[in-house]
């Protein structure tokens, strides 16, 4: 965290000179706000992977917003944003004020149910300026985030430094969780399923077990 962010103290996950991930709790003001606005104004689309050969929709739902001249290269697949909404740059601007960190890409993720998720992954696509921390925000039901170290060094030191295999977070309505320095290059995290969601009270909208991640960015411009 820099000297320009808002006085949340930091849970740290883990810290080292492989990367490090920390917890801001209850860090967005009025969550509820941004998760009403987020889902009902976002083009969601169904996420498509490819799988020995054959594409499969999933029933997760993506959307991205960034700066003009950024795209998002994954699996074989184009992301393009769309243009900044005032409400998705309202959060952007949040979240570097509360993190002192910069961003000029988001990609957003719609989880409906526990029966949504996304499996063991890192963000360390050549798109990304890997200098820049990823902040992850979560908004709408809780979810478990886990985190496992995958190359031979974060192996052998988290092995010397007794941590479990996995390390498991739970993410609430308002949580930023941000991962930085070489996190990507030797873990990889996963939004597991969940068997019961707990679902949560949004002003406006009533009881749902949705849950909206988003994740900011910071990618290189394709114009240059």
């Amino acid at each position: 965290m820099t000297s320009n962010s808002v006085n949340i103290s930091p849970q740290y996950l883990f810290h080292g000179d492989l990367g490090y991930c920390y917890l801001l709790k209850n860090a967005i003001p009025n969550p509820d706000y941004f998760f009403r606005e987020i889902l009902l104004q976002t083009p969601w689309r169904n996420e498509v992977v490819v799988m020995m050969g054959k594409q499969l929709t999933l029933d997760r739902k993506v959307a991205s917003y960034g700066d003009s001249g950024r795209e998002y290269h994954y699996s074989g697949k184009v992301l393009t944003p769309e243009n900044w909404s005032s409400i998705t740059g309202l959060l952007k601007q949040i979240t570097e004020q509360i993190t002192g960190l910069t961003s000029n890409f988001v990609v957003f993720n719609h989880y409906a149910n526990g029966n949504e998720y996304i499996g063991w992954h890192s963000d360390k696509e050549a798109d990304h300026l890997h200098e820049y921390p990823i902040i992850s925000i979560s908004l709408g039901a809780s979810r478990d985030f886990m985190i496992k170290p995958t190359s031979n060094e974060a192996v052998s030191r988290w092995k010397s430094q007794h941590y479990p295999n996995r390390l498991t977070v739970e993410l609430s309505h308002g949580d930023i969780l941000v991962m930085g320095s070489d996190m990507q290059k030797h873990f990889k995290h996963t939004v597991p399923k969940r068997a019961h969601v707990t679902p949560i009270y949004i002003e406006g909208l009533g009881q749902t077990t949705t849950r909206i991640n988003g994740t900011f960015r910071m990618m290189r411009d394709y114009t240059l």
